[in-house]
């Protein structure tokens, strides 16, 4: 571009025109798509979208100017629409499949019923600027969907008919079954059938039954649609039972879990260990079946916090078992109890000397030991990192004294272990009189200067009765706390309620009290 420039002075004088020359340079805009609307499609249908399609009204400023440049979609290669629908992106072929079965939202639209779901995509242009998402919208009209039937396996009876509820585990998405509509597609061999108006079948054996028989039946829905078929196996033998189970292992660490420790099959007690299979993958790791009845947990590199997975096991004879689950908890700290935070010597039970455990620790590290760093080579029980920081400290002690709080009180007139500890905490404090303190008070006693001297005065807490000190009185700091004649011994308690020695004729204790006051 030329530019003609000339001056005029004051006297209205004009120079002669300089021209310039402006050469305007061009810089890469971001392409500007615009958002976009499908024609309206069914639940059931997949849709398969050009790129073409969506790129038509997308547009780029370079474009009237750069005539190498080009507008390319851009979309993960998997995603999910607003409403749950698969959303997968070939960026080979520039082609979306838009596939609204795997959408239970979608798939729950009765006939009449529509919804608009959406997605989005980006696009690139030559240069490799990418625009600001675009929406991508497309009415859902909804189908009806036939019932979705389960496989049942009842056992037979010990005697007389048997009762089967197929229905229990049947569903409708879109609407609901008609009990009325059961109908027998495969009769049984080796008994007889009779279906009620609420879908209730009865079997009854023949004197043939040898064993199991198989039939099957369908089911329609309010509308009229029905099911494919499904089977139902009716067998003597029951299949085996699989039960929960918990493990806990370490960073990069895995563990191995005897699952078929606590399985059973109460007809012959054959388990298949080899048979065991993963129903559920864990999220955060890999479990994999050994021959021995074990599994073997992995935990994905760098994990810490909770996963699960869920088996079964079968019998000699195949029947497997219901799912059952395996929580596992992968923690940082070697001296961190996995199984059960709380459990410091791993004895399978939290109670206060857990707590005791940590405390002695700590004192034995010195009156100005705040805290004690877990070391890579130190290995549990005890595992004294409750609180799993890599420390050791107070707020671990204080950790496992809130799991006993948690617990609740404990009755007089209970029985077993707690209750015998009840009664030694009962007589225990009787024999020596004390003054209470405030309610929900944890007092810990300790060295004055520690990190663990949770009062003013935590090694002066226990006063006699005849010093006659209140509760506020020793929590005041204008209170001089050395006149008065206090016990000296070490002790933890939890302060429970104000009341007086002579009061402890309760009938409840709190559990720590309890458990506490056992190691007087």
């Amino acid at each position: 571009m030329t530019v003609l420039v000339s001056a005029t002075d004051s006297g209205d004088a004009t120079s002669s025109p300089v021209s310039f020359q402006i050469t305007i340079g061009e810089i890469n805009d971001a392409p500007r798509p615009s958002s976009d609307v499908l024609n309206p499609s069914d639940e059931d249908t997949l849709l398969t979208i050009p790129a073409e399609q969506l790129l038509a009204n997308d547009g780029d400023p370079d474009l009237q100017t750069n005539p190498s440049e080009t507008l390319t979609l851009v979309m993960p290669a998997e995603s999910t629409s607003v409403s749950g629908a698969s959303v997968k992106f070939d960026a080979a072929t520039q082609t979306i499949t838009y596939n609204p079965l795997t959408s239970s939202v979608l798939q729950a639209l009765a006939p009449g019923e529509s919804l608009t779901d959406s997605f989005s995509y980006t696009v690139r242009d030559a240069a490799g600027v990418v625009s600001a998402p675009v929406v991508v919208r497309v009415v859902i009209n909804g189908v009806n969907d036939a019932p979705t039937l389960v496989a049942d396996n009842p056992v037979l009876a010990a005697s007389g008919a048997t009762i089967i509820r197929p229905l229990d585990n049947d569903s409708d998405i879109d609407g609901e079954i008609d009990s009325t509509s059961v109908r027998l597609e495969l009769q049984p061999v080796f008994g007889s059938v009779q279906i009620d108006l609420n879908g209730v079948i009865t079997y009854t054996p023949f004197a043939s039954f040898s064993g199991n028989d198989t039939f099957s039946y369908t089911v329609a829905d309010n509308l009229g649609l029905r099911s494919e078929p499904a089977v139902i196996t009716i067998d003597a033998n029951p299949a085996p039972i699989a039960k929960s189970d918990v493990a806990g292992t370490f960073v990069d660490e895995a563990v191995v879990i005897d699952v078929a420790a606590n399985d059973s099959d109460d007809i012959n007690g054959s388990l298949n260990l080899a048979s065991i299979r993963i129903v559920t993958a864990p999220n955060r790791g890999e479990a994999v079946p050994l021959a021995d009845g074990t599994i073997r947990y992995i935990p994905a590199t760098g994990f810490v916090g909770s996963d699960s997975f869920t088996y079964s096991i079968a019998d000699n004879e195949g029947r497997f078992s219901t799912p059952a689950t395996v929580a596992v908890q992968v923690v940082a700290s070697r001296l961190q109890n996995p199984n059960d935070f709380a459990d410091v010597n791993a004895d399978g039970d939290v109670s206060a000397l857990d707590a005791l455990l940590i405390i002695n620790k700590l004192m034995l590290a010195g009156g100005n030991v705040s805290s004690i760093p877990v070391q890579p080579g130190d290995q549990g029980p005890n595992y004294f990192d409750v609180s799993g920081d890599r420390q050791i400290s107070a707020l671990d002690a204080l950790q496992v004294i809130n799991k006993l709080m948690l617990r609740g009180p404990i009755p007089a007139s209970g029985s077993g272990e707690l209750a015998q500890g009840e009664s030694i905490a009962a007589s225990t404090v009787t024999a020596t009189p004390f003054t209470m303190m405030t309610s929900e008070t944890v007092a810990v006693m300790a060295e004055p200067d520690s990190a663990f001297a949770l009062a003013r005065r935590p090694d002066k807490m226990f006063a006699s009765s005849s010093d006659n000190v209140s509760a506020d009185e020793v929590f005041d700091a204008s209170v001089d706390l050395d006149a008065y004649d206090w016990i000296d011994r070490d002790a933890v308690d939890l302060i429970a309620d104000d009341r007086e020695a002579d009061e402890w004729s309760d009938d409840s204790l709190s559990a720590l009290d309890s458990a506490l006051l056992e190691f007087e």
